[in-house]
């Protein structure tokens, strides 16, 4: 195999593919938005806790209060949002240059939203299932 071979371009994606990627990604971005919304609402009074670093403190794990605030930390500014919402961005600036992203990419985000909404519900999983789908199709297209 040669060295031309091994990093050969692939086929740009067809206008079908573009706007599935585009949607998908606007998607993602939509979705990251509303949980930074929701979050913010239900957390708001535990930001300046964060900022003081009550999270560093030696706190007894059992109570309820310690318990609120890592929770809180975890749905808001630890969690998957700000990776997702890159994601999204990535999506969308792949569909305007009309990159082609790995195939992987939207079967990885499938299984991750199947199984984390199996685990939790109610929960907001149940609607990365649709640009996830989306992803899937725009390699078919």
């Amino acid at each position: 195999m040669n060295n031309q071979a091994l990093f050969s371009q692939q086929e740009p994606l067809t206008a079908k593919a573009a706007r599935l990627y585009k949607w998908a990604g606007w998607m993602l971005v939509s979705i990251c938005l509303l949980h930074f919304v929701f979050w913010s609402v239900v957390s708001y009074h535990s930001w300046g806790a964060w900022i003081s670093g009550a999270l560093w403190d030696h706190v007894d794990p059992e109570t309820l209060a310690a318990f609120e605030l890592n929770f809180e930390f975890w749905a808001l500014p630890g969690s998957f949002m700000i990776p997702l919402l890159l994601l999204g961005l990535l999506i969308t600036r792949a569909a305007q240059m009309r990159d082609r992203l790995p195939r992987y990419l939207g079967w990885s985000l499938l299984l991750w939203v199947l199984i984390c909404s199996i685990i939790l519900e109610p929960s907001g999983f149940p609607l990365g299932l649709i640009p996830a789908v989306m992803l899937i199709m725009a390699h078919k297209k």
